[in-house]
């Protein structure tokens, strides 16, 4: 007690008052940082000394800076970034896909295409020997190969940009793992002291928000300050100052193109220690995520209905003019380059331990359409279920194929439909179904269990749809007619104009016509509703983030405020202790 407390107290003061000073000079500095939180100090009184009269006030100290934030709108606000990365990731190839799907090539788009074939095989039933309608179907031919080639290569162009985007967004992840991991490190040695470092606490949610626009994430944050971030529901990306990555790994059974032929990439999570997890099935926010649902699924089943429609119009259109006349005599000429029988192996199937080599194969030579009026246009998978059994299932229903409609080895097809599981014999089989013969052999060894092929007709069917070059190179080929010998003779192209309004697509449900339209309409109803789910996260995020600005962004009037406060309790602080200094001086004059 006495004069010399006084002055104690008012030193105790300037202090507390300089510090909430420079702490508004701080917010004021970071007014236009994104992220920053406005920081405030708070001042607690001193313990009272007791005396015979009571107890007498002691002063004032800083008792921290508080960062004002809430806890709960940062966490929301994060959860938003990693929905908008996955839509905006999505929604610009989702407007392209939509742009080539609706106005590919010639007007009208492919429904524009394929219904001038239809026109122009009326116009030459109207005269089945005239060269100029001849060469008029030709072109209306070539230029709808051309229209599906566009389109579908166009797709699969936009899926291998999709994995240039991943790629891109992989690194960029590792690299802001990499940084919460070190700011972990800072803020658990910082606040060993019990204070919260407020500003490296900012920069690590700037960062964790980035994190989240480019793979969805979980954060916990642990007692002693650090973040704790999962990727793909479980897998640690940081763990206090240390971060594991994420890597791209190339799938060999997810290749898209031609030219070259590209394999897509699985995402892996890698730890610190080396030892790594596909967690690609697990991620679905973030621009990562949204590359995936784009590239695996929305692209993916828009490029299969496109194949699918290709083959089914190459084929249909084959099967009519093979049986047909051309003026040359000539007949069973396809007008379409033929499909073909792709089998692809699972990268996963059983290999010599020695030399590497398959145990089992597919014999693509030996393997055809043998029967065009029977295709499907399905995907069929064939499994093993042992070394000596398989089953045959098709891949669009699930449905396993039944003896009734299985041949093996050129036998004859079965009659008990309860039978779905085929015998192998070993060396060379052949299956025989749904028009198909696929060829299989042993290689290295035997099959095992879950050794697979996948099989289809329609895989690169509008990538690769052509017409016949002999067609082309001789028009008198064109099979108008339904008898040789008769150049008047319009059956066969009557034939191929009412393939028109025929129900021959998607197992013979619907026209070609029609199926188009389904697949242009389907799609444009999930891009609406992809955009739309666009602009509502944009509107929540925009709300959240007005919302949290109001709790922990710097409001300069308040700040004014709050200086003129300090400015006179520092005034009212010094004259305090100038006023005890000339007190002291008078009782030393005393003295």
């Amino acid at each position: 007690m006495g004069l010399a407390s006084v002055l104690n107290i008012g030193k105790q003061s300037l202090s507390v008052n300089q510090a909430a000073l420079q702490t508004i000079g701080h917010n004021i500095a970071n007014a236009g940082i994104d992220g920053y939180s406005r920081q405030q100090v708070i001042p607690t009184n001193n313990s009272p000394l007791e005396g015979s009269f009571g107890f007498l006030g002691t002063g004032v100290h800083i008792d921290t800076v508080r960062q004002i934030v809430d806890k709960f709108l940062n966490a929301q606000v994060t959860l938003l970034k990693a929905e908008a990365g996955s839509l905006n990731a999505q929604a610009a190839a989702v407007k392209l896909a939509e742009t080539f799907l609706n106005g590919s090539g010639s007007e009208g788009g492919i429904n524009g295409a394929i219904n001038e074939l239809f026109l122009a095989a009326e116009e030459l039933a109207t005269t089945p020997e005239g060269a100029a309608e001849r060469n008029a179907l030709i072109n209306a031919a070539t230029i709808l190969a051309r229209d599906f080639n566009t389109l579908g290569s166009s797709i699969e162009d936009l899926q291998i940009e999709s994995n240039r985007d991943m790629t891109r967004a992989i690194t960029e992840v590792n690299q802001f793992a990499g940084r919460i991991a070190e700011l972990n490190e800072r803020i658990v040695v910082a606040e060993t002291g019990g204070h919260t470092t407020n500003d490296l606490r900012d920069e690590r949610q700037r960062i964790l928000e980035q994190l989240a626009e480019r793979i969805d994430v979980n954060f916990i944050e642990e007692p002693d300050g650090a973040l704790l971030v999962f990727v793909g529901q479980g897998s640690p990306l940081v763990s206090k100052g240390i971060a594991g990555t994420i890597q791209g790994v190339e799938n060999p059974d997810n290749v898209v193109g031609n030219s070259p032929p590209v394999a897509l990439q699985n995402l892996n999570y890698v730890t610190s220690s080396g030892l790594k997890t596909d967690i690609t099935p697990r991620v679905s926010g973030g621009r990562i995520g949204g590359v995936l649902e784009l590239r695996d699924t929305t692209l993916a089943n828009l490029l299969d209905d496109i194949d699918n429609m290709a083959a089914t119009l190459v084929n249909q259109v084959n099967i009519i003019h093979t049986q047909g006349f051309g003026l040359d005599g000539s007949t069973n000429v396809n007008f379409f380059e033929p499909l073909k029988v792709n089998i692809e192996p699972l990268s996963s199937n059983s290999t010599d331990a020695v030399t590497g080599n398959a145990n089992i194969q597919a014999v693509t030579s030996n393997s055809l359409i043998f029967d065009p009026t029977k295709l499907t246009i399905a995907d069929y998978k064939i499994e093993f279920t042992s070394s000596t059994t398989f089953t045959i299932t098709d891949a669009d229903t699930g449905i396993k194929l039944n003896a009734t409609q299985v041949s093996v080895d050129g036998a004859a097809f079965g009659t008990d439909p309860s039978i779905t599981s085929f015998t192998y014999s070993g060396g060379n089989m052949t299956a025989d179904f749904d028009g198909l013969r696929v060829a299989i052999q042993n290689f290295s060894g035997v099959p095992v269990k879950g050794d697979a092929f996948n099989v289809s007709v329609r895989k690169g069917a509008a990538r690769d749809m052509a017409v016949n070059s002999l067609l082309s190179a001789n028009i008198n080929k064109i099979a108008a007619a339904g008898s040789s010998g008769n150049p008047g003779d319009n059956a066969n192209a009557l034939a191929l104009a009412n393939l028109r309004g025929a129900n021959v697509a998607l197992r013979g449900s619907t026209t070609m016509h029609e199926f188009m339209n389904t697949i242009i309409s389907n799609f444009g109803t999930e891009a609406r509703d992809l955009l739309s789910r666009q602009d509502l996260n944009a509107q929540v995020s925009d709300a959240l983030l007005v919302s949290r600005e109001q709790v922990s962004g710097v409001s300069i009037d308040e700040e004014m405020t709050d200086i003129v406060r300090f400015q006179q309790n520092f005034g009212a602080t010094a004259r305090l202790m100038s006023i005890t200094t000339d007190l002291l001086d008078d009782i030393l004059d005393i003295l």
